[in-house]
């Protein structure tokens, strides 16, 4: 599984070419595990895309 860091070097190699990247990273510490498990297990499995990926087909069948 890819690190977070090697992540961040892929997404400004995009933006390096010219390519308009979204990225927003997971935060699945520790503290997010106690304070908030539902948000910690979407953003560990990457459920967290969901909205953002309905909200963008929503904005392009406009």
């Amino acid at each position: 599984m890819p690190s977070a860091s090697l992540m961040r070097k892929l997404v400004q190699r995009y933006r390096d070419l010219g390519t308009k990247v979204t990225y927003v990273p997971a935060k699945c510490d520790d503290t997010e595990l106690i304070t908030n498990t539902y948000r910690w297990t979407t953003d560990l499995f990457g459920m967290q895309t969901i909205d953002w990926i309905d909200a963008k087909l929503k904005n392009a069948s406009s």
